[in-house]
């Protein structure tokens, strides 16, 4: 057997037994990352797999971090290609716990094609997890690495809008969108994820909701708590900068509450001209002036037909 292959089995084997421990202390939680971790992810082929519920096998590790870690696998009912978030063990599992509650409800009632499909959910031992459909070319900001052209671009920002407004028009405030929450299919096509810091219009809960960290609206740092569908127009704005120009700068902590700081590094050699407006309409000061979700996607649209108008 391989040197890979070995790693791979320990950490199968590994990740087996800790699932089934009734209780993980911190220190088997830090065995588990770094077994995650040291998963070869070169190869599936002849290899063993957790399987959650009979269902899903889970064969590689897509990402980590201090909340979940998230394991891409195969639907074995379909044969197709998933993506399982398990919640860790940790001093706020259970408010982690719910905001994965929050997002099977969101999910269940959500369905749009631009919006990642909920395909199934439950507990590997005493951990809940969410499979969702994968996205084989991953996230926004990886995508952009392989230098997709600006049309291919602006596709995957107009899926995402209009994922968006789908969630707009049943009342819902996604709350966290950023480059790592917009994935792109294998046929180049955007897909919004990671609604558990949406919100209801109806919501009257105290849940906290996670700002948008490094694309958050100057109303969000203002006021954390309080997300809105304008505060995601904001987000995306920077997105589409970001997508063109394959960088994001973000102002002092100090200046995070200006618009005109957001906006000045925004635009900076920013190009072609409509690019300029479009981002600056996303930015607007007063949030009653940006666009919905909607009207960016159509805008989005135009803007492809005249480039291959013009080209």
């Amino acid at each position: 057997m391989r040197r890979g292959d070995q790693d791979w089995q320990r950490s199968v084997d590994t990740i087996v037994t800790l699932l089934g421990a009734p209780v993980w202390t911190l220190a088997r939680t830090q065995t588990a990352l770094r077994e995650l971790e040291r998963a070869d992810q070169t190869s599936w082929a002849g290899r063993e797999a957790v399987v959650v519920d009979d269902r899903f096998a889970l064969l590689e590790v897509l990402s980590g971090g201090a909340r979940s870690t998230v394991l891409a696998g195969v639907d074995l009912d379909t044969r197709s290609d998933v993506a399982v978030k398990i919640v860790l063990p940790t001093a706020s599992f259970a408010a982690h716990r719910r905001e994965l509650a929050r997002e099977v409800e969101i999910l269940s009632s959500l369905r749009h094609e631009h919006v990642v499909e909920l395909l199934g959910h439950g507990h590997c031992g005493p951990l809940p997890y969410l499979a969702t459909r994968r996205m084989t070319r991953g996230a926004l900001h990886g995508w952009l690495a392989t230098e997709p052209s600006l049309d291919a671009r602006l596709r995957v920002l107009r899926d995402a809008c209009a994922g968006l407004q789908a969630a707009v028009e049943l009342g819902i405030t996604h709350a966290d969108v950023k480059p790592p929450n917009i994935l792109v299919s294998e046929q180049g096509r955007g897909c919004l994820c990671d609604w558990g810091s949406a919100r209801r219009q109806t919501d009257d809960d105290q849940l906290p909701r996670a700002a948008t960290e490094l694309f958050s609206s100057p109303e969000r740092w203002a006021r954390p708590d309080a997300p809105s569908p304008a505060g995601d127009v904001f987000s995306l704005g920077l997105c589409v900068a970001f997508a063109v120009r394959g960088r994001h700068e973000v102002p002092l902590e100090s200046d995070r509450r200006n618009h005109d700081a957001w906006l000045a590094l925004a635009i900076t050699d920013l190009d072609p001209p409509w690019l300029v407006e479009l981002v600056s309409r996303c930015l607007a000061a007063d949030p009653r002036e940006r666009p919905r979700a909607g009207e960016l996607a159509t805008m989005l649209s135009c803007a492809a037909v005249a480039r291959r108008s013009t080209s």
